[in-house]
């Protein structure tokens, strides 16, 4: 949902959750509370605390300089 990866296979690929499970406690997840990202943009976004929203990740990866197309 942010770079664009095109995995091999499923496990390659991350849930995340768009509100973090630490804030909450104990709950229900519902479709629209997760994201799938590769494992880089996962990682990426759990660089702060609170986790970096996606839209902030889209633009992190558009203005990076080693974004380059394989």
């Amino acid at each position: 949902m942010v770079c664009g990866f095109v995995p091999k296979v499923d496990s390659q690929l991350d849930v995340h959750h768009l509100h973090p499970l630490e804030n909450g406690g104990e709950r229900l997840t519902a479709l629209t509370d997760v994201a799938v990202l590769c494992a880089n943009c996962h990682r990426l976004a759990h660089t702060t605390t609170p986790p970096v929203p996606i839209d902030s990740l889209k633009i992190m990866l558009a203005e990076s300089p080693t974004n380059i197309a394989l």
